[in-house]
């Protein structure tokens, strides 16, 4: 058996051999170890997603290496392990980057989420530090924790180095309520079978969701508990829609959007309502994956990578850097198969998503327009009105729900 200091020997060393974050949770979900010494921990704004990773992950089968990704850029693994009474140790490995995120991605993450300016400089700090890496580095990293991991004895001591906040403690008590809005075991799994085949059943047994208690983990707040609960439900939606044949990068996008969406809102109708929507939202993403068409290998991962990068700039030259073809190849064989140009597409796009803004949020239109990647506003209204017959104001009050 190691003893801790050969074990966070092991990780220290990992983490400076592959320059990566290694945070170490204790069952209490505290930090009692990271590596490397002079890392900045997330800013508080951003630890809310990793806090619930690490509930979520509490009753999954442990020694296995878990991938996660965020609405905050982050992308991390998760190794949970249990000593011989049971009590779990968290392993996370990153986070780490696929793209670098310079100010202006800074400024898109405060204003979707209703944060202040204030946290710009202390954001843009954070991120400097963390890892930028490719889809096959990020891979080979996970390949290789595996391997170390697998030295790792679970019995870590749970004593605490460094304590975190009362209030991560209390949201950790609270967060461990959320078992799927309370309903029994076999409820859940029978919805998410049906779900996953596309069985419209599964909306009748929505029905019976009043019947059942709603913990309350918002500190009082009805609002707030609902959004938690919300989110929750959004990373089942997710993962199961995956399991059901949803490309994976459209599923998390989606799940992206709704949580961004649903922090805009601030009253139980409108949220109410939103959840139904996300619900038909991606139960029809399920109902079409037998119909969906199939692209070549290249223009499947053209469009994950313009699904992924759609608030950035985004050019023919970048994505053909990115997959090592030559851009006129890639031109050709895109518009092909999808029958658009690929600046096209992208406009197509981002103009799916901002209707969607216009229609569920108050953003104002220089809003959408950063968030949607145009370089200005009268830009984006030029687009718009090009694709939809109408100026997004005027589309605004034609179509916006006041109820969401």
């Amino acid at each position: 058996m190691k003893t801790n200091s050969q074990i966070y020997s092991i990780l220290e060393n990992f983490s400076f051999a592959l320059d990566v974050p290694i945070l170490v949770f204790n069952d209490g979900e505290k930090l009692i170890n990271y590596f490397p010494e002079h890392f900045i921990r997330p800013p508080e704004i951003l630890r809310g997603p990793l806090y619930r990773q690490l509930a979520l992950t509490r009753n999954l089968p442990p020694q296995q290496l878990y991938t996660y990704s965020d609405i905050y850029h982050h992308n991390f693994f998760i190794y949970p392990i249990k000593d011989n009474e049971g009590a779990a140790t968290y392993i996370s490995i990153g986070p780490l980057l696929m793209n670098e995120i310079k100010q202006d991605d800074v400024r898109k993450l405060l204003i979707s989420n209703e944060f202040t300016l204030d946290y710009e400089e202390n954001l843009l700090n954070y991120f400097h530090q963390l890892r930028v890496v490719t889809p096959n580095q990020f891979q080979a990293i996970k390949q290789i924790s595996e391997l170390t991991l697998s030295a790792v004895d679970p019995n870590i001591r749970q004593t605490p180095q460094d304590e975190e906040s009362r209030a991560y403690d209390e949201f950790k008590q609270r967060y461990e309520q959320i078992k799927f809005f309370h309903q029994p075991k076999e409820f859940e799994e029978h919805f998410l079978s049906l779900f996953k085949q596309g069985d419209e059943a599964c909306f009748d047994m929505l029905k019976n969701i009043d019947n059942y208690p709603v913990p309350s983990i918002g500190n009082g707040n009805p609002v707030r508990s609902r959004k938690n609960l919300m989110i929750s439900m959004i990373t089942l939606l997710v993962r199961t829609s995956v399991e059901a044949g949803v490309e994976q990068e459209e599923a998390y996008s989606l799940g992206d959007f709704y949580i961004n969406l649903l922090e805009s809102i601030d009253t139980l109708d409108r949220l109410l309502i939103l959840e139904k929507n996300i619900y038909h939202s991606y139960f029809n993403r399920v109902k079409k994956q037998d119909r969906s068409t199939v692209y070549t290998p290249l223009v499947a991962r053209t469009i994950q990578y313009v699904s992924k990068h759609l608030s950035e700039s985004i050019s023919l030259d970048d994505i053909a850097g990115e997959f090592k073809v030559h851009p006129n190849y890639l031109s050709s064989l895109f518009k092909k198969e999808t029958g658009d140009t690929l600046s096209q597409y992208i406009n197509r796009q981002r103009i799916k998503e901002a209707k969607e803004l216009l229609i569920n949020t108050d953003y104002s239109l220089l809003e959408i327009s950063t968030l949607m990647g145009f370089n200005t506003q009268s830009y984006f209204a030029r687009i718009f009105k090009r694709h939809e017959g109408v100026p997004p104001n005027e589309y605004r009050r034609h179509y916006h729900n006041p109820t969401v």
